[in-house]
């Protein structure tokens, strides 16, 4: 049996690092090992997926969270501090404004495409078509209107023997 370069450590670390923002790539590099070998990992030690999931999860949320905020615009309050030296020596002034930060269009859209795609996903929609088929329908169609002809005229259509 080949040695492995697992650590009982891992778990902890993939989650901290996933946490941090991480992609897998950056990940097993941190830990030594190679991609290859880093989904060995994930297939092997389900401890290990699993923090990996925890990791991402967190950050994922964090993300959603400003996505959403960003979307519908929010209020923060601002300090200033102003540091003046005058006659009467050094006065600093502390002052706190609330801001509005506007809501975004392009967030907005963002949320919709992922959240709401039947109704916002730019994505064309191509059908397959069999061709054979098709035709066959086609031809249904037309002997249908000929019957319907037919009928309209008194049957005078379906004659072979022109009058």
């Amino acid at each position: 049996m080949a040695l492995t370069k697992y650590k009982e450590s891992f778990p902890a670390l993939v989650e901290q690092y996933a946490r941090q923002g991480m992609i897998e790539r950056e990940i097993a590099l941190k830990l030594g090992v190679s991609v290859e070998t880093f989904e060995q990992y994930k297939k092997r030690y389900p401890v290990f997926l699993e923090s990996l999931k925890a990791g991402k999860e967190i950050v994922d949320r964090e993300v959603e969270h400003a996505l959403y905020k960003r979307a519908l615009g929010y209020e923060y309050e601002e300090e200033k501090t102003t540091t003046t030296e005058g006659p009467a020596g050094v006065t600093t002034i502390t002052s706190k404004t609330t801001k509005v930060m506007a809501p975004d269009v392009t967030a907005m859209i963002f949320w919709l495409k992922n959240r709401k795609p039947a109704e916002w996903r730019d994505a064309i929609r191509l059908e397959t078509v069999d061709i054979n088929q098709a035709l066959k329908e086609a031809e249904k169609l037309d002997a249908a209107e000929k019957r319907s002809d037919a009928i309209d005229t008194n049957y005078s259509v379906l004659d072979d023997n022109p009058e």
